[in-house]
């Protein structure tokens, strides 16, 4: 090989090594973000997860018991409360 060929394969090397590292970098900036996001949404469904529990907890202590069921109810500013059973209509008929 001549010299000028060397030195146009060694160019197209060096040019080939440095986009291979760019894309690289990029790649791992890349896996940063999707590793943080995976992280966040698993926080998330855990998070949702109890807060599910918690409401599951809530409507088993309160209906546990011999007493008609209650309602667990939540306001528009955010307050949980309890309603109280609804009476059972005068005319209400058992159909089992």
């Amino acid at each position: 090989m001549d010299i000028a060929l060397r030195l146009i394969m060694r160019r197209l090397d060096d040019k080939l090594l440095e986009h291979l590292r760019a894309h690289c970098a990029e790649q791992a900036a890349r896996i940063d973000e999707l590793e943080a996001e995976n992280e966040r949404l698993a926080r998330d469904a855990w998070d949702a997860d109890q807060r599910a529990q918690m409401w599951m907890d809530m409507n088993r202590l309160l209906n546990d018991d011999d007493q008609p069921p209650a309602h667990i109810g939540i306001t528009t500013d955010g307050s949980i409360v309890l309603l109280p059973p609804e009476p059972a209509a005068p005319d209400a008929r058992v159909l089992s």
